[in-house]
């Protein structure tokens, strides 16, 4: 372990709540405001279950551009979508594959559905794994055992730079669709494009400490209490305990490490980017990056031209043409490969072209509703 992570500063304990909701979507206009969690009784000494209050569908972080209405974009005629699963091997931690690349489930997913409704349950970082002591913020995750058929796919959702976990408005939405989500608490303070002195190799070298936890960039700490790869594992442990109907415990394998290639990295800004990034070390089944990916500004990063593990058929991007990361994000995309060309998605049906390089009417903040339930539901597979 280098000295750079053997100071670690004391945070916080939160309790666990669990909260009752009702399922919602993305609003329709980009950048709209976020609902409130239901107030309500209480569950003995185990939190309190709210009643009926929404998810909220999806306001800016900070202070975002001009609020731009994105039409409805009607039914699609894509089902749900199965990705390809050529061209990519297995990455370090894959367990054995199947016939398309992916790990295959050591059990079925097993959600109790006998008294089915939806779990939200907020917890710490510390809360699941003790040996936490920074980066604490307070975590959310969602599955509704009301929705059926559940999907057996983690939505792993991934801030931009600065801000706590989330988007958790999208943690309520996915968990709606048969998904299960949770927002994770991650290194994200730097910002590559404002800090000066960046290298091409240094854009990757700084998202993978903030996976592994590894000591790859001088000018992050990211220990492997605080990295993603841990810290989602560390929470599906404990939320197979605090909620069993959700059966959290399925995402992992029998070693304790979790089953990428059921998990979907949903990011906004630089969690857009990250997303991307995680694609590429970790065969995953979807990247969708919200106003992003870049990596690309003052120099492009070497990693966006390299192999990925995850095919380019399971990336999606989503970027704002009044948002002045525009042409970054543009850049990245074709560098990396994403598939078709950009396509606006205002006034637009899906399948889009068969792109998944998407645009919309909007600034940078505008995209943390995922583009609205139609475009939200293109980018999962899910089908209207």
């Amino acid at each position: 372990m280098s000295l750079k992570h053997a100071v670690r500063l004391s945070a916080p304990f939160v309790l666990l709540a669990l909260v009752a909701c009702s399922p919602s979507s993305p609003s329709k206009t980009l950048g709209g405001s976020g609902g409130g969690v239901g107030s309500g009784g209480s569950v003995g000494s185990g939190g309190s279950v709210g009643s009926g209050g929404g998810v909220g569908s999806g306001g800016g972080v900070g202070s975002g551009g001009s609020s731009t209405p994105l039409p409805d974009a009607g039914p699609s005629p894509t089902p749900d979508a199965t990705p390809s699963g050529d061209t990519a091997g297995p990455g370090p931690d894959m367990g054995p594959p199947s016939a398309n690349g992916d790990e295959v489930p050591e059990r079925p997913l097993n959600v109790d559905t006998t008294m089915g409704r939806m779990f939200t349950i907020s917890f710490t970082p510390s809360q699941a794994d003790p040996a936490v002591t920074r980066l604490n913020q307070t975590q959310m995750a969602g599955v509704n055992t009301a929705m059926g058929p559940h999907r057996g796919k983690l939505v792993v959702l991934l801030s931009g730079v600065g801000s706590p976990p989330g988007p958790n408005n999208l943690v309520g939405y996915t968990a709606n669709l048969g998904f299960h989500a949770m927002s994770v608490a991650y290194e994200n303070s730097f910002d590559p494009s404002t800090a000066g002195n960046i290298t091409p190799a240094a854009y990757g070298d700084m998202r993978q400490e903030e996976f592994d936890g590894m000591d790859h960039f001088s000018r992050i700490t990211v220990g492997r209490p605080e990295c993603v790869e841990v810290r989602v594992a560390k929470a599906m442990a404990y939320l197979a305990k605090q909620n069993p109907q959700g059966d959290w415990g399925y995402f992992l394998k029998s070693n304790g490490e979790v089953r990428w290639s059921d998990v979907i990295f949903m990011g906004h800004s630089h969690g857009a980017t990250s997303a991307a990034y995680y694609g590429k070390i970790r065969r995953i089944w979807r990247a969708i990056s919200l106003s992003g990916p870049r990596d690309t500004n003052p120099v492009t990063a070497a990693w966006l031209s390299t192999e990925f593990l995850t095919p380019k058929d399971r990336f999606f991007g989503l970027t704002g043409t009044g948002d002045p990361q525009h042409p970054d994000h543009i850049k990245a995309m074709e560098i990396a490969g994403y598939p078709g060309a950009l396509v606006s998605v205002n006034g637009a049906q899906p399948p889009y072209n068969n792109s998944h390089r998407l645009s919309y009417n909007g600034g940078h903040n505008d995209s943390t509703n995922c583009g609205g339930d139609t475009v939200c539901k293109y980018m999962l597979g899910v089908s209207p």
